[in-house]
């Protein structure tokens, strides 16, 4: 009973280290943030894409669309199953059921889509495209984010008078970059004549906060993966 138990652990995957040290991968996250970020707008048009075709189905042309929308979610879920296993080493094996063989015609057309609607998978994959577009989109956006919004505070600074000349009207945190200290009537005068380094200390704050967050914010985001796209033990003891 134990190695039965343990040969089903096995198929659900295993959660591994991240591989890589962790430099690379905080030198890298503001890429894989960007990433996730897209995967996470692309499910958005996937969940309106999904839902009009199973609507449409009762009318007809929602049986011949359904295998091809189907198909564009899986191949975004696998390509969500790849990153966390080549990025953080979570294996997320994949959990639809065999494909069966079909009959010609509309009677196999109906087959489909019945092997289709019957699969959990088809339904933990929507689920997930739909919850990612919100989850997905903050952990990409933050991993990607941080440091490259540190960097930019540095930037200001190290361009403040060109800035000041060209009326640049923005903010960095709470620093007005066109008026400076002016807006703020607590800020003592030390402080307001050495105004143009407070975007660089906030970048360099902001960039060590990223650059210890984000690699664990795309782990995160890789076990929220795995929480809805693995197999359940019902799907591995199905496919035996």
């Amino acid at each position: 009973m134990t190695s039965r138990t343990d040969a089903v652990e096995a198929e659900l995957g295993v959660v591994g280290r991240p591989p890589g040290s962790r430099l690379r991968r905080a030198l890298l996250a503001p890429f894989r943030g960007v990433v996730i970020a897209t995967v996470a707008g692309l499910n958005i048009g996937l969940v309106v894409l999904q839902t009009d075709v199973i609507g449409f189905i009762s009318l007809g042309v929602g049986l011949l669309l359904l295998p091809i929308s189907t198909a564009v979610c899986r191949a975004v879920a696998n390509f969500a199953r790849m990153l966390a296993q080549r990025w953080e080493g979570v294996e997320i094996p994949r959990p639809y059921r065999p494909k069966p063989k079909f009959q010609g015609g509309w009677m196999g057309v109906a087959e489909r889509v019945r092997w289709i609607l019957t699969d959990p998978a088809t339904w933990r994959d929507f689920v997930w495209s739909l919850l990612d577009t919100f989850i997905g989109l903050a952990l990409g956006v933050l991993a990607a984010g941080l440091m490259l919004y540190g960097v930019y505070g540095i930037v200001i600074s190290c361009s403040w008078n060109t800035l000041i000349h060209s009326s640049f009207n923005d903010w960095y945190t709470f620093v007005h970059i066109e008026h400076g200290a002016r807006v703020w009537h607590w800020v003592p005068p030390f402080v307001g004549a050495h105004w143009r380094w407070v975007p660089a200390a906030m970048g360099v704050f902001i960039f060590i906060l990223g650059f210890f967050a984000a690699p664990g914010l795309l782990r995160l985001h890789a076990r929220w993966t795995r929480v809805l796209l693995k197999p359940t033990r019902a799907a591995v003891l199905a496919q035996r």
